[in-house]
């Protein structure tokens, strides 16, 4: 190969001197195209045919045919380069110009510089599974999922480059190809009137609207099941009615009727018993149910003879007694709970309600004297005097 860039490049140079021939004095004569072909060592002079050999070639097997000529023709390059001296090219080594890299070549390839850089070679992966120049797309035809879970196979996009996933998408109960359902969610009535949603059914291939909720006995749907509804009830205070359903329908009260103060059912409306009442003697009680619990009567205790209302029956009170030799009132006492006689205690010298005096015939001294005497009792008993011991 190298053989034939070198004969390539004697070629153009020979080309160019006989261009500048030809500027001076003409075309080469005949004999001088004859003797450039000889130059060739007979081979054909037709190199865009050889070119296009090439390009079908890989650049691999290229470049082995490329080594392979390399050694054989390692002589001949020798002399071919003391001949000309070439600037870098394209592919950045010295050699002839490489003008068409990056042109379009083959299916879907590029000319880019062969590994000597002397030349140009067609780099061209083919077009890839779907017919486009793009990436491989070994997937092609295989088994893949889409976004809803449902199995399909790889086919090609519209552009070639890319592969997408054919496959069905899932209904609204999640069957793969499934039939449309749009009434997933919506409202429903079920045999029972209640409200509800479409749900999907066990096979998932339509919709049904759920049996619950169903209606309580106070014909709510949903509301607590309420078994005891119109049996007989026995309420709070004790009278007798039958469940029946509270306004909500949400449970259920006892239509009993509600008791008086004084505990009758139905009874008439007694709002003072129990509460605080004053009798004819102005004593407080209670007034209590009476008649059945029809009515109510102040219930107070009488006062007793010392005025205290509900105190111990005291015969005696507020009349003379006899105490220790005095005369004197039984008095009430504690608040009225019980009496004493007030008579008042006699004194040393037997006066009831006297003066407390020194004990008669106790030591005493008499006045302006400094003689000891003994006390006695003055006649009035008020008092004592202090006289001589006899």
């Amino acid at each position: 190969m190298l053989k034939h860039l070198f004969t390539f490049s004697a070629i153009i140079a020979l080309i160019l001197s006989c261009a500048c021939a030809s500027e001076e004095g003409g075309n080469p004569p005949d004999g001088d195209m004859e003797a450039v072909e000889a130059e060739t060592d007979g081979e054909p002079a037709d190199l865009d045919r050889e070119a296009s050999e090439y390009i079908v070639d890989s650049e691999n097997e290229q470049e082995e045919k490329i080594e392979e000529e390399t050694e054989q023709d390692s002589e001949s390059d020798a002399e071919v380069e003391e001949e000309i001296d070439w600037p870098v090219n394209e592919c950045g080594v010295k050699g002839p110009p490489v003008d068409d890299l990056d042109e379009d070549c083959g299916a879907c390839g590029k000319k880019v510089c062969a590994s000597n850089g002397q030349f140009s070679l067609c780099n061209d992966p083919g077009t890839n599974a779907c017919g486009a120049c793009g990436d491989p797309l070994p997937e092609l035809g295989k088994t893949c999922t889409n976004v809803d879970g449902c199995q399909g196979t790889y086919v090609c996009a519209p552009d070639g480059l890319s592969l997408r996933c054919r496959a069905p998408f899932a209904n609204q109960c999640g069957v793969c190809g499934g039939p449309e359902l749009p009434e997933l969610g919506q409202s429903c009535i079920n045999d029972s009137g209640c409200q509800n949603v479409y749900v999907c059914n066990e096979s998932n291939s339509g919709l049904v609207c759920p049996n619950v909720p169903v209606k309580n006995q106070c014909g709510i749907c949903g509301g607590t099941d309420l078994p005891l509804a119109g049996s007989d009830c026995i309420n709070y205070d004790n009278c007798t009615g039958i469940y029946t359903c509270n306004d909500l329908g949400s449970g259920l009260e006892c239509n009993a009727p509600s008791a008086n103060q004084c505990g009758l059912c139905a009874g008439p409306d007694l709002p003072t018993a129990g509460t605080e009442c004053r009798s004819e003697d102005n004593c407080s009680g209670l007034w209590v149910c009476t008649n059945g619990g029809n009515s109510v009567e102040c219930d107070a205790p009488d006062k007793n003879q010392c005025g205290l209302c509900g105190g111990p029956n005291l015969p005696g009170a507020n009349k003379s007694c006899f105490k220790d030799g005095c005369w004197g009132v039984q008095i009430c006492i504690s608040g009225g709970l019980g009496t004493e006689c007030n008579a008042p205690p006699q004194n040393s010298c037997g006066v009831c309600g006297g003066p407390e005096l020194p004990s008669p015939g106790s030591q005493c001294f008499i006045p302006g004297e400094e003689t000891e005497g003994i006390y006695e009792c003055a006649p009035d008993g008020l008092s004592v005097n202090c006289v001589p011991v006899k």
